[in-house]
C-alpha cells in the first residue's frame, strides 16, 4: 500500500509531466491573454532543465500524509535523474511513520525508482530497498491507449516534463480557466474536467476538483501547482532554483543506472499497460466495471 502510494505521490510531484506538447488542440480556444501564459509553458518544455522541487500531498479521508522534496534533472523525453526523500504518516487504521529516499533514473529505454524504505519501530531498523523500473516502450503504448479513450488521439502522455503537462491540460481539460497577473507571475486557476478524473482513477478518489498554476514570467515554468477541491488543497508542488542547461554540454551517455546487487527489480511494464482505462464517450471506464465481482 505504502508503495503504491509513494509511487502515485512521486509522479504527482515531481514526474507528472506525463504529457508533451505535441497533441491535437482542443476545440476550444482561450482567451488570449491566458494563452499567452500557456505559450510561455510549452516553450519551456522544449528545454533541458533542472530544478529543486517539494511537494504535500494530505488525504484526510484516508488517514495518510506525504511530504516530498528533491532535485530533479530533465535532459531530454527519455534521459533524467533525481533524488528524493519523503515522509509518509498515517492515523488509520493505526499510527505510523514511514520515510522513503528514491534515486530516479531515465537512461533511454527504462525509468528505475531505486527505493530504501525506512519505517518507525522497524525491528531491525534495517530500511527494506526494493527497485521498479518501466520501459518507455510500455508508457508509450498505455499513452497511446489513453489518448485515444481520453479522445484526443496525439497526445502524448509518457513524456516527464511538467511544463508540456500544463500545457497540455490546458488544452484540453482544465475548464473557467481564471488569470491574475502580478510580480512577473501568471496565476490560473480554474476546474479539472470530469471526462479526465475519470481517466484517473487515484486523483478522482481524493475528490480533485480543481486547480491552481503559478507561472514564472521568466522562464515559463510552473513554480506552484495546487490541485484540491472547495475545502481544501490535497496536492501543493513548489518548484525553486530552475536552471535551463545548455543541450550541447549534456552527455546522454551518463544517465545510466546499475540495480544495487541482490535487490530485486519489479518491472511495473506490465501492470502499467493493463492498467489503462478504458473510456467511453462519457468518460466511464467499462472494462473496469466489467471485472468488478
Amino acid at each position: 500500500m505504502l508503495t503504491r502510494l509513494f509511487g502515485v505521490t512521486l509522479l504527482l510531484a515531481g514526474t507528472p509531466g506525463l504529457f508533451s506538447q505535441e497533441h491535437e488542440k482542443a476545440d476550444k480556444e482561450l482567451d488570449p491573454k491566458i494563452q499567452v501564459w500557456v505559450d510561455k509553458l510549452g516553450q519551456a518544455s522544449e528545454k533541458p532543465v533542472e530544478f529543486d522541487l517539494s511537494t504535500t500531498m494530505n488525504m484526510e479521508e484516508m488517514g495518510i500524509s506525504t511530504e516530498v522534496s528533491g532535485h530533479m534533472v530533465l535532459a531530454d523525453q527519455t534521459h533524467m535523474r533525481g533524488s528524493f526523500q519523503a515522509k509518509v504518516e498515517m492515523t488509520m487504521p493505526q499510527a505510523m511513520t514511514q520515510s522513503v529516499d528514491v534515486d530516479f533514473m531515465g537512461d533511454g529505454e527504462f525509468v528505475w525508482l531505486d527505493m530504501a524504505m525506512n519505517m518507525a519501530g522497524a525491528p531491525t531498523g534495517e530500511p527494506f530497498r526494493q527497485t521498479m523500473k518501466m520501459s518507455f516502450a510500455a508508457m508509450e503504448k498505455a499513452a497511446g491507449q489513453s489518448a485515444v479513450s481520453l479522445g484526443v488521439p496525439g497526445m502524448d502522455f509518457s513524456q516527464m516534463n511538467m511544463a508540456a503537462q500544463a500545457e497540455a491540460m490546458f488544452a484540453n481539460f482544465f475548464t473557467d480557466v481564471q488569470l491574475v497577473e502580478a510580480s512577473n507571475q501568471g496565476i490560473l486557476t480554474g476546474n479539472i474536467s470530469e471526462k479526465f478524473l475519470n481517466a484517473t482513477p487515484e486523483l478522482k478518489q481524493l475528490g480533485m476538483e480543481t486547480f491552481r498554476y503559478v507561472i514564472d514570467g521568466e522562464t515559463g515554468y510552473p513554480v506552484e501547482f495546487e490541485m484540491g477541491h472547495s475545502k481544501a488543497t490535497v496536492l501543493k508542488t513548489s518548484l525553486s532554483n530552475i536552471q535551463f542547461l545548455d543541450p550541447e554540454k549534456i552527455d546522454l551517455d551518463s544517465f545510466v543506472y546499475k540495480p544495487k546487487e541482490g535487490v530485486v527489480v519489479v518491472d511495473l511494464s506490465p501492470m502499467l499497460e493493463a492498467s489503462v482505462p478504458h473510456l467511453d464517450e462519457d468518460g466511464h471506464d467499462h472494462a473496469e466495471e466489467s471485472h468488478e465481482f
